[in-house]
């Protein structure tokens, strides 16, 4: 152990033998000055999630708006049709349709719009799991404990 630290032990073993309360005012800034932390840290973080649902939003419509495109492009929505319009022939020829529409699935595109949904559902379920950790009062309590 260092000489700074041998002082920092005993100077903590005189304050806890002298066992002093803080002042009711002192003790009230140190309970308010946690929870404002606190506070500082959920509404940072309720801020950066926002951002990033602001963010995923728009880019989960590109994204299916590119699979749809490219689903179109591919004869992935003609080959699903097929479904409805000839169902005995498919029941038929079950293996050529599952190989032809596995081909002609965009999977690019189809994990790009997973990713959009898992990161807007991901940020809007911490968004909501912090906006009920945000203690609103702590904002108009402020100007109080500052003097």
């Amino acid at each position: 152990m260092t000489d700074k630290d041998l002082k920092f032990e005993a100077l903590l073993a005189e304050v806890l033998q002298e066992q002093r309360e803080p002042s009711a005012r002192l003790k009230q800034k140190i309970i308010f000055a946690i929870t404002w932390r606190s506070f500082l840290a959920v509404r940072r973080r309720v801020i950066v999630f926002s951002s990033l649902l602001a963010v995923s939003l728009p880019l989960l419509f590109l994204a299916l708006r590119d699979f749809g495109e490219q689903a179109s492009r591919l004869g992935t929505l003609k080959i699903l049709s097929l479904i409805f319009t000839d169902s005995e022939i498919i029941l038929a020829n079950w293996r050529e349709f599952s190989l032809s529409f596995l081909e002609s699935l965009p999977v690019g595109s189809m994990i790009l719009v997973l990713a959009g949904i898992f990161v807007f559902a991901l940020s809007l379920k911490f968004v909501f799991d912090n906006l009920s950790k945000i203690k609103w009062h702590l904002v108009f309590k402020r100007n109080y404990f500052l003097n």
